[in-house]
C-alpha cells in the first residue's frame, strides 16, 4: 500500500482526534459518580471486561477507541502499540485492523489514551494527558521517534515535539509558543524541588534540596514522566532515571525532552536512536507492550548531574 501522507498530515489528524474526546473526558471527570456504559453500547465488538464502576476504564477505552477509529479512517495502514486491550481476545476491530499492518507499515502510532489516571480519578491535578507519538520504520524490527503530541484536556494545551530544537506548547486555537532549554556544562544545581510520580524513589545523595529523584522502577511499571513534562521543562536543570520504560508514555516523554534540549542518554552513553518496532508478540499470539531498550535511561541538563547519576546507578545498580 502506498503511504503518501506526511508527518504534518499525521499531526493534524492526531490533534483533531484528541480534541474529539475532550468533552467526554471532562464530562466523566466532572460527574465521576454518574457512570455510563457507553463503551459497551457503542463498541459491540469489544470483548474486554469493562467494570461499570470504573470511570477511568470507561474513559481509557472510549478515548482509545475513538482516536484509533479516527486515525484508521485517514491512515488505514498505520501500525500501533497501545495501552488497553492488547490481548488477542480483547482487541476491537480497529485494533485488529491496525495491528495487522506490522509487516508493511511505515509509521507506528504509540498511544496512551489517559496517562496520569490517578490524577484524573482523584482530582488532585490537571496534568493527565492523552499521549501520542509517531515513529518511522528504520529496519525490519526497528523504528525511531519522529513526532510526539501530548494533549492536556483540562487545560486545553498541547505539547508537541517535531524534532531537535522544535518543541512547542500550543493552545486549541493553534497558537504556538516555542519551548527550549540550554544544555549546561558544570555549574551548581539550583531551582525548587520537583517530584516525579514514582512507585519507589529516593533523592540523590540524600539531599532534598536537589529536587531530583532516582526511580527504582523497572520495565512495565509506571507512567511517571508524561504528565510531568511541562513542569520539568520549567526547571533549569533536571534528571530522571528509569530502566526499560514503555514506548507509549515515558519513551515519548523522553523524546520530547531530547528535542527540547535535555541531555537524554542511556547509562552506556548511547542516544535514544532506534527502538523496537512495536509490541513483542509471543508464539501463542499474546502481545507484550513495547518498551525502550532494557537499560537505564537518563534525562539531564547539567553534565555534572549526568555524571553523578551514572555514579549513583553504578553504586546501587537500580
Amino acid at each position: 500500500m502506498v503511504q503518501d501522507y506526511t508527518l504534518s498530515d499525521l499531526e493534524r489528524e492526531i490533534i483533531r482526534a484528541c480534541l474529539s474526546v475532550k468533552d467526554f473526558t471532562l464530562g466523566q471527570r466532572a460527574g465521576i459518580k454518574d457512570l455510563g456504559k457507553t463503551v459497551r453500547e457503542s463498541y459491540p465488538d469489544f470483548k474486554g471486561d469493562v467494570n461499570p464502576a470504573s470511570v477511568v476504564t470507561l474513559v481509557d477505552m472510549h478515548n482509545q477507541e475513538t482516536i484509533l477509529r479516527h486515525l484508521a479512517q485517514h491512515f488505514p495502514d498505520l501500525y500501533i502499540t497501545v495501552e488497553e486491550n492488547i490481548e488477542p481476545d480483547k482487541q476491537t476491530a480497529v485494533q485488529k485492523q491496525l495491528y495487522a499492518n506490522r509487516d508493511n507499515a511505515r509509521f507506528l502510532l504509540a498511544f496512551d489514551a489517559l496517562d496520569g489516571s490517578s490524577y484524573y480519578k482523584d482530582g488532585t491535578s490537571s496534568n493527565y494527558a492523552v499521549c501520542t507519538s509517531i515513529l518511522e520504520r528504520t529496519g525490519e524490527d526497528t523504528c525511531r521517534f519522529k513526532l510526539a503530541i501530548f494533549y492536556y484536556p483540562e487545560t486545553g494545551m498541547f505539547l508537541i515535539a517535531r524534532g531537535k530544537n522544535n518543541v512547542v506548547e500550543m493552545d486549541e486555537d493553534g497558537r504556538e509558543q516555542s519551548i527550549h532549554v540550554e544544555y549546561k556544562e558544570g555549574g551548581d544545581v539550583t531551582g525548587g524541588a520537583h517530584t516525579f510520580r514514582t512507585f519507589q524513589s529516593h533523592e540523590l545523595h540524600g539531599d532534598n534540596t536537589l529536587g531530583f529523584r532516582v526511580s527504582k522502577l523497572f520495565k512495565n511499571d509506571g507512567k511517571a514522566m508524561a504528565h510531568d513534562i511541562q513542569g520539568l521543562l520549567r526547571l533549569e536543570r533536571a534528571g530522571y532515571v528509569m530502566k526499560g520504560p514503555k514506548l507509549i508514555d515515558i519513551g515519548a516523554g523522553a523524546y520530547i525532552l531530547d528535542c527540547a534540549g535535555f541531555h537524554v542518554r542511556y547509562e552506556d552513553g548511547s542516544e535514544l536512536g532506534d527502538v523496537m518496532w512495536g509490541d513483542r508478540v509471543s508464539e501463542d499470539g499474546t502481545r507484550h507492550i513495547a518498551i525502550l531498550p532494557d537499560k537505564i535511561l537518563i534525562a539531564a541538563l547539567n553534565s555534572r548531574l549526568y555524571r553523578d547519576l551514572i555514579e549513583q546507578i553504578n553504586r546501587n545498580r537500580l
